[in-house]
Parts: C-alpha cells; structure tokens; sequence
C-alpha cells in the first residue's frame, strides 16, 4: 500500500478522535456549568425549610421545570443514535462506491473504510433497537400505541 494512503487514513482517523474528544470535552463543561449553576442556587438557602418554601412556589416550579427541560429525553437519544448509524452506513457505502472506481493498489484502503463504515453503521443501528427495547423495559418510555387499521374496529 502506498505510503501517502496509510498517512492520510491515519490522519483522517486522527481527527475523527480530536473530534470526538471535544464533544466530549464540550459536554462535560455544560455538565459542570449546571451543576455550578445548581450549586449556586442551593447557597441562596440557610435551611432546608427555606429550600422547600422556594420549591413549593411558582418561582421554585419553574426552576424545577426548566432543569426538567434539559434532561434528554429517551426518544431523542435513540433518534440521534439512528442518525449515527444511518450516516455511518451511507458514508460506508460511499467507500464502496468509490473502490470500484480506483486502481486495483489503492482499492484494498477504501474496502477496508467501506467495510467498517457498513458494519459499525449496522453496529449502531442494532444498539438502538437495544436501547429502545431497555428503555421501554425499564419504563422509561410509553409502550407502542396500537393503531387500528383501517376496516378494524376498537
């Protein structure tokens, strides 16, 4: 395999991590930032009756509802897990694609991608089948609603 083809694809590999490490590194400031921001609030208080004087309000019913409001919700992480096997797939099949339009020496490096990409896709894919099945196991989402079928009656 030539030289050059083995730098880029280890360079292309290499920025996928510097990628994926600063969404990492992004979401635990936001965590850390909540919970600053939390911490914050919960010093306002000198007791724990003034805590739940503030809860039992509106004020304190909004602010529960808003920290409510960022957590994600179980469907929107399985949605975004399908969208990452989906687009793993087609950036796969794209590898594929192009193995059969390049010389036979380089061939070996865009199969190899291709074959990865198809199968990690496939991978991720079968993870969300998973985590929706635990999720509605655990009761953390509603049961599929039964349609009726058109002619069916209830």
């Amino acid at each position: 395999m030539d030289r050059w083809l083995v730098i880029l694809m280890l360079g292309q590999l290499a920025f996928v991590g510097f990628i994926i490490w600063m969404a990492f590194r992004a979401r635990e400031a936001r965590v850390r930032q909540r919970a600053e921001e939390r911490a914050r609030v919960l010093e306002r208080f000198s007791s724990g009756q003034e805590v739940t004087e503030f809860l039992s309000s509106s004020a304190g019913t909004r602010y529960m509802n808003l920290l409510g409001e960022r957590a994600s919700h179980p469907i929107k992480s399985i949605a975004a897990t399908v969208v990452a096997g989906i687009i793993s797939i087609f950036a796969g099949g794209a590898f594929e694609i192009v193995s059969k339009f390049v010389q036979d020496s380089d061939r070996i490096g865009f199969r190899i991608a291709g074959t990865l990409g198809l199968v990690g896709g496939v991978g991720i894919l079968v993870a969300a089948i998973i985590s929706a099945a635990l999720y509605r196991y655990a009761g953390l989402m509603p049961p599929r609603a039964r349609r009726d079928g058109p002619g069916e009656e209830s």
